[in-house]
């Protein structure tokens, strides 16, 4: 249905992200575009703080498979940053996938 109300740029930029909003803790991916991003895909955390891996998957897996056939670029920041999401997200780089995290700053000393 949203492919079918948009009309889509060749590249799309999703953001996952998480916000505690109150009590509220909820986990999203928003379609960055125009300066402004609008969340797409959500879940609410039952717990307060960072989430985990499955919770990542549960909300990345059907924003993936309802753009399929787009090319996405997924991008996170350090709280999204570690070796088994990269691992996990590593098969989806076949499907015209990447994904960037933020990192933290090395040091040249």
């Amino acid at each position: 249905m949203v492919k079918k109300l948009f009309d889509f740029p060749s590249e799309l930029v999703l953001i996952l992200d998480r916000t505690q909003w109150q009590n509220t803790n909820i986990l999203m991916i928003s379609l960055a575009g125009k300066k402004r991003a609008l969340p797409i895909h959500w879940k609410i955390l039952t717990h307060k703080g960072a989430s985990n891996l499955a919770e990542q998957k549960a909300v990345i897996r059907p924003v993936i498979r309802l753009l399929k056939g787009q090319k996405i670029i997924l991008t996170a920041d350090r709280e999204f940053h570690s070796i088994f999401r990269s691992h996990w997200l590593k098969k989806y780089q076949k499907q015209d996938v990447p994904a960037c995290f933020e990192t933290k700053k090395i040091d040249d000393d």
